[in-house]
């Protein structure tokens, strides 16, 4: 949620303040429509950092680890080929998430210690 809420400020609060891509090659027409808004930050790229700091964070397999990082960057440079977004919309995209997804796994740490043993008592109470 934090860093969709980020994706949306950056996205739909700050205006449009270029062209798309779709608009400046006008000869290409997407594969799949996609909306003239504004191209900055890459969504795509933004989820695609935060996942990656969760995978880091968990699960430490290097071939997982591998075919996730390889997956977003042919993700990421499909949008780019497409005429979807510009190169530096997915790497600043990307470089938001990677730190959405920090400040999340620190925020949780926190929350998760206040609330556990509260939700622990509860499980007490009802023998669960």
């Amino acid at each position: 949620c934090l860093v969709f809420g980020i994706y949306s400020l950056l996205n739909f609060g700050v205006p449009q303040w270029r062209e798309s891509p779709q608009e400046v090659i006008g000869a290409v027409k997407a594969l799949i429509p996609h909306p003239l808004d504004n191209s900055f930050p890459s969504g795509h790229a933004l989820f695609f950092g935060a996942g990656l700091v969760g995978i880091f964070a968990f699960w430490r397999r290097p071939t997982v680890i591998f075919v996730s990082i390889l997956i977003g960057l042919l993700s990421n440079l499909a949008r780019v080929f497409g005429a979807i977004h510009y190169p530096g919309d997915t790497i600043f995209g990307f470089l938001i998430g990677i730190l959405g997804g920090i400040l999340l796994l620190g925020v949780s740490k926190k929350i998760t210690n206040l609330i556990f043993p509260f939700v622990l008592k509860i499980a007490k109470i009802f023998r669960l």
